[in-house]
């Protein structure tokens, strides 16, 4: 859980930041900078803008003077600004979430990101450029009373080599035969190098020969990884394809992504909310430090792109309905834009809702 506040932080401040620092450049009074939402347990007065930290840890806010369209003859005032200032000031939040995950990205590709998933599918996703730092692979799962239990191995051990005896364990076995290697073993004791909390140590197991459909000779589900890198330059370019993969994905698969929200009884489970991403981000940080930081990159770039959407109440909302008004050359009025907002708001609210019961129905009951 802590983790997850301290991401969460993260890429609230980074994204409030954006709005903060570029309101200041464009010479738009900051009236109060928040972490969290109110109620405040801490304020701090400065010189033109009230800083403060709230009790509900989900978010922050930037109040800036005139943003309900009050004060336009006044110079500092959000509407006295030209439409280019108030959607660069909008976007800024978004911007800065994108940069954060594109540093992070750029950092992971030149040093080694973890790539999860099966090896063979990793593979045909790497060009012929990337380079293969290691593989390993994570214990996701451990059924009850299986030989998995018997041996001592828990829940994210990796497993560094296997063998039929000690002397095998000379780093030459490929991980992705692994799983063959267990069925052709059934009822044979194997060994294998694991590593726990980064101490590493040699146990037997016997794979069973007997077991459930869904189970399997040792009674483990498997999470394998590739640590690839890129030289330096190709680093930069590949960290903008992953970014741009996302964004394709996002939206090719939004209009699946949102039915499924409402419907408690689907079996897919494609959005988190905060139950299910704090649940997320406890199991990636038992993965290891490279596994937590490669997933705030995703977690930030995913924050940007929701951002984007043209709902009332997102930054994506409030640009929408300023280009609408200059195009019209009417606009809003206080009351309509208040109305939309609240209905954008309880829109999303309602998600978080749904989101949240198919959270726990997923993590805790199913």
């Amino acid at each position: 859980m802590l983790y997850f506040f301290i991401i969460l932080a993260i890429l609230v401040l980074v994204h409030e930041l954006g709005h903060f620092l570029f309101s200041v450049l464009f010479k738009v009074k900051v009236e109060e900078f928040g972490i969290g939402f109110p109620p405040a347990f801490f304020k701090k007065k400065g010189k033109l803008t009230t800083y403060s930290l709230n009790w509900i840890p989900l978010g922050g806010f930037v109040k800036l003077y005139g943003e309900d369209g009050s004060n336009q003859n006044d110079p500092n005032s959000f509407a006295s600004k030209q439409l280019w200032q108030k959607i660069i000031i909008l976007l800024a939040g978004v911007f800065n979430n994108l940069l954060l995950g594109y540093v992070i990205l750029s950092i992971l590709l030149l040093i080694g990101l973890p790539l999860i998933g099966n090896f063979d599918d990793i593979y045909t996703q790497l060009n012929k450029n990337a380079i293969i730092k290691k593989e390993e692979i994570s214990i996701s799962y451990i059924s009850k009373e299986s030989p998995a239990i018997d041996a001592g191995l828990k829940l994210n051990d990796k497993i560094l080599d296997y063998g039929n005896s000690p002397a095998d364990l000379n780093g030459v076995n490929e991980l992705s035969n692994f799983e063959y290697f267990v069925r052709n073993n059934k009822g044979r004791e194997i060994y294998l190098l694991t590593e726990s909390k980064g101490k590493q140590e040699m146990i037997t197991v016997m794979p069973r020969t007997e077991y459930g459909e869904n189970d399997g000779p040792i009674g483990i589900g498997l999470s394998p990884a590739v640590y690839y890198s890129y030289p330096f330059g190709h680093n930069f370019i590949e960290a903008f394809k992953v970014i741009q993969r996302t964004f394709k994905m996002f939206f090719a698969t939004i209009g699946n992504v949102f039915s499924s929200i409402f419907n408690l009884k689907s079996e897919t489970h494609d959005v988190a909310g905060p139950v299910g991403i704090a649940v997320i981000t406890a199991n990636v940080a038992k993965m290891g430090m490279p596994y937590l930081i490669a997933f705030l990159a995703s977690f930030s770039i995913n924050l940007a792109i929701v951002n984007l959407l043209p709902i009332p109440g997102l930054d994506g909302g409030r640009i929408l309905m300023l280009i609408i008004e200059k195009i019209s050359r009417r606009k809003f009025s206080q009351k309509f834009e208040n109305y939309s907002v609240g209905i954008g708001l309880t829109f999303l609210l309602i998600i978080v809702v749904f989101v949240t019961i198919k959270d726990i129905l997923f993590y805790f009951i199913y």
